[in-house]
């Protein structure tokens, strides 16, 4: 009996100092996007346009690093932890700006919830723009619309943290089909020459650039 309960205590131990240290790294990309803001547009196109990652583990370094181990552990190839080291370095490629320390003693104080509510409010203001460019034609690095697809997914995992994208596929020609992690579709589809949300009846639902505008301007991101 006291061999299992050295043995639970030492387990315990290592699942703390484990999560100590994916906080550590959740709060350095944190203030790594903090610092580059202005670039972040960039960092997420480079994100996205690498052709790397799943929609899942975009998702850890864009919208929701709090996600449950269980629910995306047959999303990654890697460990939480390696996304948010991932995510430094394409920060850093992308504007020279590194993560900065972290005071030691302010870990333990954090709140990975907390922390997820702040990453979103981050790169909200950040895919916002990029869509927005990609919209209007301002940007012209999204040459095909399954990249498009997976942008509109970023921007659904952020502003709807509890239901994240795990898939975003183009099955037809301008028909993007997302699926979020509790298994429910949304198709996003080009009508008239504009993106559009479609309902399950296939009738037209809302503009992509109103949901953009909209999310920036009135709607919360938790």
């Amino acid at each position: 009996m006291k061999l299992l309960c050295i043995l639970i205590s030492f387990a315990s131990v290592n699942v703390l100092v484990a999560l100590d240290a994916y906080v550590k790294q959740v709060i350095l990309t944190n203030i790594q996007m903090i610092d580059t803001k202005e670039k972040l547009p960039t960092v997420i196109q480079n994100m996205i346009l690498l052709g790397e990652f799943t929609m899942v583990e975009l998702a850890l370094m864009l919208a929701v690093p709090e996600a449950n181990d269980k629910d995306i552990a047959d999303y990654i190839e890697q460990q939480k932890i390696d996304y948010q080291l991932i995510a430094q370095e394409i920060i850093w490629f992308t504007t020279s700006i590194r993560a900065v320390k972290v005071n030691e003693g302010n870990i333990r104080k954090a709140d990975l919830n907390n922390l997820g509510i702040r990453r979103r409010s981050i790169t909200l203001e950040g895919v916002n723009k990029l869509i927005r460019a990609v919209l209007s034609g301002e940007n012209e690095y999204f040459k095909n619309f399954a990249e498009v697809c997976r942008l509109m997914g970023i921007f659904r995992s952020i502003k709807y943290p509890q239901t994240y994208i795990k898939h975003a596929e183009v099955h037809q020609i301008g028909v993007c089909l997302l699926t979020d992690i509790k298994d429910n579709g949304i198709k996003y589809s080009i009508f008239e020459d504009d993106v559009w949300e479609f309902n399950d009846n296939d009738t037209a639902k809302e503009l992509l650039s109103t949901q953009v505008q909209s999310f920036l301007f009135g709607t919360t991101i938790f």
